[in-house]
């Protein structure tokens, strides 16, 4: 009889009993209505991950956003046309770990890794806009100026990380619409119309309608 009997002895070492730290906060400010505030922070450290992970993501992660938005109609007794005014800020930054393409060199203090090894963004922005609410009398007016609308939108972002030592990239929109409601004004003229007064037999036909585009 023969056989082989394999025996296998597993022991773990060095086992890390870390705990895992995540910080969430959010706040709205609002002022008489006219301007409003809302900041978002969080943070993670590089040994927390939810109960449904398995493992965590090992970095160390911290976001924020805030957002300004200003409505400077508000400031009027009577609305002229102003759109909101938002004015935004945003960014992240991770530190890993373990140094990158080291997977076996533990950074005993993420918080402290240098900014060659980091990924980070800072975001920051601006849009408004402007579109006339009284309408006018004025054929100018009517036809032209109240179905106009502006809008403006500027951002920038920074960024960085282990392969990129910084990109900027700016963008910029300004944009013109518009927009004529063949509801909202006469869609035909009466050019015979001023004989009417003169004419009361024709005063029917003289009041003959054109229309400018299909009724």
């Amino acid at each position: 009889v023969n056989g082989h009997i394999y025996i296998n002895e597993l022991r773990m070492t060095g086992v890390q009993r870390k705990s895992g730290q995540a910080l969430k906060f959010s706040g709205d400010l609002n002022v008489a209505n006219m301007i409003t505030i809302n900041g978002n922070y969080e943070t993670r450290s590089a040994d927390y991950h939810a109960l449904q992970e398995r493992l965590s993501e090992g970095d160390l992660k911290e976001s924020f956003s805030l957002t300004t938005t200003i409505k400077p109609d508000n400031f009027f007794s009577k609305k002229v046309g102003f759109n909101p005014i938002r004015l935004t800020y945003s960014g992240y930054d991770n530190a890993p770990q373990y140094f990158p393409g080291q997977s076996d060199v533990v950074l005993e203090d993420p918080s402290q890794a240098p900014d060659s090894i980091r990924s980070m963004s800072k975001t920051y922005g601006i849009s408004t806009g402007f579109k006339k609410t009284r309408k006018g009398s004025a054929f100018y007016e009517k036809y032209l100026i109240d179905n106009i609308s502006l809008g403006y939108t500027a951002s920038t972002k920074i960024s960085s990380n282990v392969n990129v030592q910084r990109d900027q990239v700016k963008t910029n929109s300004e944009n013109i619409t518009y927009n004529l409601n063949l509801s909202d004004n006469p869609n035909f003229f009466q050019p015979l119309s001023v004989f009417q007064r003169l004419y009361d037999e024709e005063k029917e036909f003289l009041g003959t309608k054109f229309y400018w585009f299909p009724k």
